[in-house]
Parts: structure tokens; sequence; C-alpha cells
């Protein structure tokens, strides 16, 4: 409360065209006005609009008005007693501002504007100059004269983007609804609108998502939590719950009203209701539990969710398989360091520390290169490089002691075992 929702609205109804302030009125005298009109709707505390049983009508009649290719049939009764249909246009802009969160199905088709109360040692201008038409004239009448002007091109660009191309890939098809006008706008105004545009409206459904707990944020977690856990073809409900809990950044660890966690139940049921996605008795060797199998969650993962960010121990996996990986350094201080040896597993990764802090070695690449080496002059090598002396960094007296195998024989030992267990 008290965060400027009435300035906003007020602002608005000073600068857009046609405004009906439309704070309070009935279900009836809103369609009615919008059937007649099609003014910019601007409903300051909505909330008290949907009440009771008029709130799924109403809120169909809103949904009906969200573009201009559909319209809103109306049951009328004749002078005969009779009923008769008419399909009436109700797309115009709209405007809500209240307390409460929107219906869903009302929320997606909208452009969300969060605003913040203020701190004590902020001040803001009063609005009250704006209710005077002859300040806003000025402004108003050079919007519509660039309007005018530039009509075609708004249009042009505008069926681009709502029947071709989308205007920003990546959203949904809601949001790209929502921003078409707005980009198309952007683009005919050129220099730096396009792209300041288009990273706004990013922005704002990037926090939106963050703001609200959907099926797909569930799933995108549950996708991360079977990487958490290496892919497997089976994961337990209590390993899903137990990965969901630990996130900080969601709501699942306060799931229910008295901020008690998700349960077993609640996630079945959302997956079983968004996804087609049911909980089954999975064995994994021994143990056998209620849980998911990878398997259903492909098609959904596929659809619902971009492509996922290769998990880090893949991403290093991949470096080390790259020819070229073996020389990058990652940081100004950091060495690769790489020894030929001939080992069951063809590409093995450890991490080692030098005991001065500021040289890292991030990487070391035990790789085979020969094609087809011999027992016998495998031997050979792993004796040479035992015997090697400690190599040592250039201009620098530091000596590269565990990862070179110089130390001793049991140490080298120590990590080719190591490697092989890897």
């Amino acid at each position: 409360g008290e965060s400027g929702k009435t300035t906003c609205m007020t602002i608005l109804r000073a600068l857009c065209a046609q405004p009906w302030w439309a704070a309070g009125v009935s279900p009836s005298t809103l369609t009615r006005k919008i059937i007649a009109d099609r003014p910019t709707v601007l409903l300051d505390n909505w909330h008290t609009t949907f009440r009771g049983s008029d709130k799924q009508q109403i809120t169909g009649f809103l949904l009906s008005g969200c573009a201009n290719l559909q319209g809103f049939t109306l049951l009328e009764s004749d002078y005969r007693g009779g009923f008769s249909t008419r399909e009436v246009a109700t797309f115009c802009p709209k405007a809500f501002a209240g307390l409460e969160s929107l219906p869903p199905s009302l929320a997606r088709r909208s452009i969300p504007i969060v605003l913040q109360r203020l701190k004590s040692q902020d001040s803001i201008a009063s609005t009250f100059w704006l209710f005077v038409p002859e300040n806003t004239e000025p402004l108003t009448s050079k919007m519509q004269a660039w309007v005018k002007q530039h009509f075609d091109e708004l249009t042009s660009k505008f069926e681009e983007y709502e029947i071709t191309t989308p205007a920003l890939p990546g959203l949904s098809p809601h949001q790209q609804d929502c921003s078409n006008v707005l980009i198309a706008l952007a683009d005919t105004l050129g220099g730096h609108w396009p792209h300041k545009v288009r990273a706004a409206l990013q922005e704002i459904f990037r926090q939106q998502q963050d703001r609200e707990v959907s099926p797909i944020e569930l799933l995108s977690d549950i996708r991360d939590a079977f990487a958490h856990h290496h892919n497997p073809e089976r994961i337990f409900t209590a390993e899903v719950l137990d990965y969901l809990h630990s996130l900080d950044h969601r709501t699942w660890h306060e799931w229910n009203k008295n901020g008690a966690p998700m349960t077993a139940h609640a996630l079945s049921r959302m997956l079983r209701k968004s996804f087609n996605i049911y909980s089954r008795s999975q064995r994994r060797g021994k143990d056998k539990r209620r849980g998911y199998q990878q398997s259903d969650f492909l098609e959904a993962w596929e659809r619902y969710l971009p492509a996922p960010n290769p998990h880090p121990s893949q991403e290093n996996q991949a470096l080390s398989q790259c020819p070229t990986s073996n020389t990058e350094t990652t940081e100004p201080n950091a060495v690769n360091h790489v020894v030929d040896d001939k080992l069951e597993s063809p590409t093995v990764e450890i991490t080692d520390k030098l005991e001065n802090p500021a040289v890292e070695i991030t990487h070391v690449v035990i790789t085979d290169k020969a094609e087809n080496p011999t027992a016998e002059s495998t031997k050979k090598q792993r004796r040479r490089n035992r015997a090697k002396p400690p190599r040592q960094l250039p201009n620098s007296s530091i000596k590269l002691r565990s990862v070179s195998m110089s130390q001793s024989k049991q140490h080298a030992k120590k990590l080719l075992s190591k490697a092989h267990r890897a």
C-alpha cells in the first residue's frame, strides 16, 4: 500500500488517449462502457470490481479484449421474449492497479509494473498539475501528430511482429502479444529506443518470473536436481524434495500457508496436473522407494525449458578432451600441466595447489596421446617421468612438486591410483 499506484494511474490518465477512470465501477458498467466506447480503461483498485460470482464472467470478458482479432458474444433478449447473439469488439488498452495479484489468466497477458513505497528521505513532485488539460495538451498533441505521420510504418511493423517474426525471441506467446506494439513504436522511433525497450521488457518479465512460483519453475528446478545427482535414470522423491528445499531463491521450503515446506503429495499433484508426470515405485540398487524416471521429464524439458547450461564437471571434461585446452590458462596466475602416460581412463583431471597462494594449478590433465603404445614403452615412459627433475615456472623458484610426481615413488603411485579411480 501507498506505493504510488494511484499516482501512476494519474500520469497515464493525463497522457493516454480516451482515458476512462474506472475505480470502483460495477462489472455491468465496465462491460457496457468498453462495448460502447472502447476507451483506455484505468481500473484503480481493480479487486473491488472482481467480486464473488462476477469474477469469472468479468475475467472472460477482459480476456476477449486482449487481441483485436476476436470479439465477445453477447446474449440479448428481443421484444418477442426470445434471445439472440451479437458479436461486439472489446479490444482496447487497459491498466489495472490494486493490492492483490490479478487472476493468473489475465496476469499472463499483462506487462507487470511493480512499485515500491518511498523511503523517508525521498521526495516527489505533486501530480496535481496534470489534471489541468492546458498543461499536458502540448505533449499529447505532439504524440497524436507523430502517430498520424508514422501510422503506416507502425502498422506494418506491428503486423510483421504479430504474424511472421517474433519481436523479442524467448518470450511466451502472451508476452509477445503484450510487447509487439511497444517494440513497433520503439523501432519506428529509432535511435537507442529499440535496444532500450527490448532490454526493459526482458528485465520486467524476468523479474516477474522470479516473483512467481509456477509449474515451469518447478520443472526447471527438478532438471537441476537430476543434474545435481549426476543425471541418474531414476531419482527418489525424497532426493528431489531435499534439493528443492535447499533453494533459497525459491519458496519450496515454505510452500504451505503455515510456512511448511513442499510435501511429496504437493509435488506429485503439481507435476501430474501441469505435465502429466506421475511418481512411481523406483528401484536403485537395493533401495526401493517412490520417485521419478528421467525419461518422463525429457519431453516437458524440451517443450517448456531452454537448453541447459553444461554442468561444471561436463564443462571441465569437454575442455580436457579438447586438444587446445591443455595449453590454455584460465587465470593470469594459473598453470595447466600435462603429463603423458597410459591409463585405463583416457582423460583424467586432478586439481592441486602450490604452497605459494599467488600461483594455482587449476587443471592437471593426464592423457594418452599415443595411438598404440606397448606395455614395455609405457613402463619406460613411467620410469623417465619419475626420474625427471622438478619442473620450474619461468622466472620463478616455485617447483611443481606434487603434480610433477617427482617427490617419491609412493606419491606418484597415489596420484595414478586417484586417476584410475576417477
